[in-house]
């Protein structure tokens, strides 16, 4: 959802001159709740695999780092564009065009 106007203004405001704590609660919620979801669906997965012996808990386990490095990647991936795209928000004149090189439409 893309803010427009005064709205945009004002959570704008809200963000860099409201209470830090309020904030950080307002921004990391939905993170919160993802890895709580994620923690679940972890032991949940190795609950079951755990049922079919120990060798395939140890093919997961081995299999993990790869996982992760894939996951870290794409999430460095992430920031970046997010990143990106915010900085010209931030700061109008610093990059002329700024986010429009990313995403043209």
């Amino acid at each position: 959802m893309r803010l427009r106007g005064g709205k945009y203004i004002e959570r704008r405001r809200e963000i860099l001159g409201g209470p830090i704590i309020k904030t950080l609660l307002s921004i990391g919620w939905p993170t919160a709740v993802s890895d709580i979801f994620q923690t679940i669906y972890n032991l949940a997965d190795i609950f079951w695999v755990a049922k079919l012996g120990t060798e395939r808990v140890g093919a997961t386990t081995l299999a993990f780092p790869v996982v992760f490095l894939f996951m870290m990647i794409s999430m460095g991936l992430a920031v970046a564009g997010v990143s990106y795209q915010s900085f010209p928000l931030g700061n109008p004149q610093a990059l002329p065009g700024g986010g429009e090189r990313l995403f043209p439409f």
